[in-house]
């Protein structure tokens, strides 16, 4: 409701601002950034248990660095539903059988939304000075957006080799709302001082 009422009162300003970010930043995104110690794939929701193709792109990226940078440690973000394999599994999965060494890969399980994967991934970030995170270019402003929330410095990586956002406009302006969304409830829990929530998300 507080999202709505921001946007209302801008008369929409604020949600284009925030979809302007989401196109610039995966736009700008690089595919092959400098050499860091460590990556980190951003699960998707896995389709009747298989990897869907967007989560693919960021796993064949993290395959291209590993190879790349001569094996850095890779982690693999994601749950899933109770009983059911996690994206996390599922990701790691696939990348041992291309050739990735499974002692080079580490896993978060717990994890069911990107503010999440950021939370519980928190320490492993800590441990690595240097951090690439690889997502779907349409999804690089939300992590950059989160990471830097919780005080983690990271290097953003698209996971597709051109940006293309005539074909995603529908994951675009989810997007955005989702940001609009994000960014009104923290202004506002900053606002009234609430210390509970503010730790949630900071």
């Amino acid at each position: 409701m507080l999202s709505l009422v921001v946007g209302l009162v801008t008369l929409g300003i604020t949600h284009f601002w925030l979809l302007f970010q989401v196109i610039r930043t995966g736009m700008k995104a690089p595919t092959k950034p400098d050499f860091r110690d460590a990556v980190a794939v951003l699960g998707k929701q896995l389709q009747q248990g298989e990897i869907s193709a967007d989560f693919r792109l960021r796993l064949d990226r993290a395959l291209t660095l590993y190879q790349v940078w001569d094996r850095p440690e890779v982690l693999v973000i994601g749950g899933g539903a109770s009983g059911e394999i996690s994206e996390a599994n599922a990701g790691a999965n696939y990348l041992i059988q291309a050739g990735v060494e499974s002692a080079a890969i580490a896993l978060e399980e717990l994890s069911v939304n990107t503010l999440e994967n950021f939370r519980h991934a928190h320490p492993w970030f800590e441990d690595h000075s240097q951090v690439v995170v690889i997502s779907n270019r349409y999804h690089l402003f939300r992590v950059l957006t989160m990471a830097q929330g919780l005080g983690l410095e990271i290097t953003p990586c698209a996971a597709e080799d051109k940006c293309r956002p005539w074909h995603r406009v529908s994951n675009l302006l989810l997007e955005a709302v989702f940001l609009h969304w994000y960014w009104s409830g923290r202004i506002f829990v900053f606002l009234i001082k609430n210390k509970r929530m503010l730790k949630k998300i900071s």
